[in-house]
């Protein structure tokens, strides 16, 4: 009896050790988030105190609304952003620099938090963290011009945070079908991912423009997809099997994208290029790297162990929506996605620095990252020629028009000029079209496009529907200035890529400017986004069949330059040597003489 009662005693004891330390390792824990989480909140005071700050309340709910409802996406947001996310948004205009770096170093510092309690995102000019105990969001950026932005909002619901919101102070734009959403959210996961599969299916048949062009069969697709959703063990795996499919459909404007804040956060400790067949290192971000003796134009020959062609094949390609071989093969290798890794992976490149091979293990991890130079919108110069070279980056800028105004006066009496959109991703047609009322003094056709076009009463009485068809219309130069009459060159290559390539078939089609470089990438249109997984995953589907104004169709062909150049190894990384701008400046010099 006594020996029994002994060891019930050492039991319960232990019983009792042990729901001791599940209670106070979490509320260990949770101070330990709380503690970490306060400087955020105490810089924000810091930066509101600051000399010129201005301190603005912002209020957002909601998901995707309308084309005007103001936002294009989201940094933050959980399914449908129910309920209010408020707080305030402070913007200063000329920060010491140290104080951009201790705003940095704060959120630098979360890294050691466990990810169910803290989502955390660096990236090169600012970042993110959400808390989810506190429901509390903390975001920075620093802008082009040097202006700091910072956030800090609490929700009290679902957080819900625009991308615009360094600009926008307002959004309201609740789900159209709130019981939809929440039936959806409490189906087991597996059925959440066969309906996920369902929209996309009826998605892209409803709206893909070139699904006439789709070689496979998009019902047996569905099929032999099934399964595999339905054995996905989480979100992010769903998410890649659906962007798989979709980019069986190749076309650069049909693609899935993630919208889940427990997406893990990825590193890219440095960019490559592929030139003349090879891989290239091309930019280093990673000061770890750089101390082992990682360089700009090293040959990447090998990722974990497997040859680098072998690997990307087989790991980045099937994931890539792509309309044209040379876009698949710029997002792959003129890029960063073959050493994108999630934060914590292990990797182990084998690089080739002249005659030596040798191999470079790492693990992935934000912080040893230095701050990338930004690129401008667009940038101006004149070369010792005479000849203007305008450099145009991206057309997504709110002040697009006028940064091109405060350029326009100085290109205007060059002798020639050189337009590179050389890896501009696109953005607004709109903002192409300006430009180009101001370099011609002729009224220029503008693209033909078409779109399905489906009457189900039409459908019950078997009349056959043909495609939407929009003719050409024009762009008809800028009477507020004097146009620019002078020649011009462009320059393109695969990186060239829907606005930009829309820009650019306006001026070679209606032979106002010679493309010179490569083809571009092949692929433009409006896309249908359709929601995929609440909170999770959307489908952007391409509605819009666009051909340049000459008729050629360069959706899946890519722009034939009338310059063809490709670049070398030579060429790419000797300074002043880009052999696409020199045959573009020898053209505006020779020709009509």
């Amino acid at each position: 009896m006594k020996k029994y009662s002994f060891v019930s005693s050492h039991l319960l004891l232990l019983c009792l050790w042990a729901l001791s330390f599940l209670f106070t390792v979490p509320c260990a824990y949770a101070r330990k988030v709380e503690k970490a989480e306060k400087p955020l909140s105490e810089i924000f005071k810091q930066l509101k105190r600051q000399k010129g700050a201005v301190v603005t309340p912002v209020n957002y709910t909601g998901t995707f609304g309308p084309n005007d409802a103001g936002v294009t996406g989201f940094t933050m947001q959980r399914r449908d952003g129910d309920g209010w996310t408020r707080g305030e948004r402070v913007v200063i205009a000329h920060p010491q620099p140290s104080l951009v770096e201790s705003v940095r170093r704060e959120f630098e510092q979360l890294g050691q938090l466990n990810r169910d309690q803290c989502f955390l995102r660096i990236g090169s000019v600012g970042a993110s963290a959400y808390f989810e105990k506190s429901r509390t969001f903390y975001c920075y950026e620093q802008a082009k011009d040097g202006t700091l932005y910072f956030l800090d909002v609490t929700t009290e619901n679902e957080i819900c945070v625009p991308v615009e919101w360094k600009t926008v102070d307002y959004y309201n734009q609740p789900a159209k079908n709130r019981s939809q959403a929440s039936y959806f959210r409490r189906l087991p996961r597996s059925d959440q991912y066969v309906l996920a599969l369902s929209r996309l299916w009826s998605g892209a048949r409803r709206n893909f423009v070139f699904m006439n062009r789709v070689k496979l069969n998009w019902d047996s697709l569905y099929v032999a997809y099934l399964p595999l959703l339905k054995s996905a063990k989480s979100d992010d795996e769903a998410t890649r099997l659906l962007q798989r499919m979709t980019a069986t459909l190749r076309d650069g404007h049909t693609f899935v994208y993630s919208t889940s804040p427990t997406q893990k956060p990825v590193s890219a400790p440095l960019s490559t290029v592929l030139l003349e067949g090879k891989v290239y290192v091309d930019q280093v971000w990673n000061q770890d790297l750089l101390d082992r003796g990682v360089r700009r134009g090293m040959e990447l020959v090998a990722i974990d162990g497997v040859d680098v062609m072998t690997w990307a094949a087989k790991h980045i390609m099937p994931n890539v929506s792509s309309s044209t071989p040379q876009w698949l093969n710029h997002c792959t290798f003129s890029s960063s996605e073959l050493v994108k890794r999630p934060n914590g992976e292990r990797v182990k490149l084998t690089l080739k620095d002249g005659q030596r091979n040798f191999t470079v293990k790492y693990r992935t991890n934000d912080k040893h990252n230095i701050t990338r130079p930004q690129q401008p919108v667009m940038s101006y110069r004149q070369l010792s020629d005479g000849i203007g070279y305008l450099r145009i980056n991206q057309f997504m800028d709110n002040q697009f028009n006028q940064r091109f105004d405060t350029i326009f006066a100085q290109l205007s009496n060059t002798k020639g000029l050189i337009i590179d959109v050389r890896n501009n991703p696109g953005g607004n047609s709109g903002y192409g079209d300006y430009i180009i009322k101001h370099i011609t003094t002729d009224t220029l056709k503008d693209q033909s496009w078409s779109s399905p076009y489906y009457i189900p009463a039409y459908a019950s009485w078997g009349i056959k529907m043909d495609d939407y068809k929009h003719r050409s219309g024009t762009i008809a130069p800028t009477t507020t200035v004097k146009p620019y009459s002078g020649r011009i060159a462009v320059l393109v290559n695969a990186g060239t890529f829907s606005s930009a390539e829309d820009f650019s078939s306006v001026l070679q089609g209606n032979r106002r400017a010679v493309l010179v470089g490569d083809p571009t990438g092949g692929s433009t249109g409006n896309g249908v986004r359709i929601c995929l997984q609440e909170g999770v995953s959307w489908a952007n589907i391409c509605s819009k069949h666009d051909v340049s104004p000459d008729g050629f169709e360069f959706v899946g062909h890519g722009l034939q330059p009338d310059i063809p150049v490709s670049e070398t190894y030579n060429s790419y990384f000797t300074e002043g040597a880009d052999a696409a701008l020199q045959a573009a400046r020898q053209w505006l010099t020779t020709a009509g003489k």
